[in-house]
């Protein structure tokens, strides 16, 4: 035990520091992926994998991202199925598609404007417009698909009971292994209702025991 301790100390450390540049100025894909790697090191898997979803939600495209993350759910959740696989909705950001949302708008209504006041532009136009038509779609349906992410969590603490109830004395519904992904779906003082992902396990965790991804 105490070699594995021993190890993780400098880790450890390096994770405070990473920490504290993260108070110092705006998140970033490359420093939270750093931290994630110094929590895992230094076995926290709660905290890494937190770090890890939060650096995907800047970079949804960082593969080495994506792979410690898968890497250290299997260290956590060693008998868990685990599934990453990503379609065209998750190429991009939210904030990135709702980027590409104003910007298609924007051709769109400018081509509109062309095709009216200049003739002889109409059908270059038009074909401009229709093709901003794809992004514009697919950039909605990502934001309507996607707009649970905000309220999604990561349990932290290193044991957490999901309870029947908003109490303390309340009976434990089942324990939240430290990395659990859960969707918070309301509040009541001090607690949290949330549904386990993927399961439809839901119940009661003190708000000290987890950490939303998006802050």
């Amino acid at each position: 035990e105490a070699a594995p301790a021993a190890e993780a100390a400098p880790a450890a450390e390096a994770a405070a520091q990473y920490e504290n540049i993260l108070t110092q100025q705006q998140a970033s894909s490359s420093v939270l992926f750093n931290l994630g790697n110094c929590y895992y090191e230094s076995r926290n898997y709660g905290k890494a994998i937190l770090s890890y979803e939060r650096a995907l939600l800047i970079n949804p495209r960082a593969a080495d991202v994506r792979k410690n993350l898968v890497l250290t759910r299997k260290a956590a959740f060693p008998n868990e199925a685990i599934d990453f696989s990503t379609g065209p909705l998750h190429t991009l950001s939210r904030s990135e598609w709702a980027v590409c949302i104003v910007a298609c708008a924007l051709v769109i209504g400018m081509s509109s404007i062309s095709a009216w006041l200049r003739p002889s532009w109409r059908k270059s136009a038009i074909i401009i417009g229709v093709l901003a038509l794809l992004p514009l779609a697919l950039g909605i349906l990502a934001l309507k698909q996607r707009h649970t992410e905000s309220s999604r969590a990561v349990v932290t603490a290193s044991t957490a009971k999901l309870l029947l109830s908003p109490f303390a004395s309340a009976d434990e519904i089942t324990s939240c292994p430290s990395g659990s992904l859960v969707q918070v779906l309301r509040a009541q003082g001090d607690y949290r209702y949330v549904q386990l992902l993927p399961s439809n396990s839901s119940g009661w965790l003190h708000y000290s025991e987890l950490e939303q991804i998006e802050k």
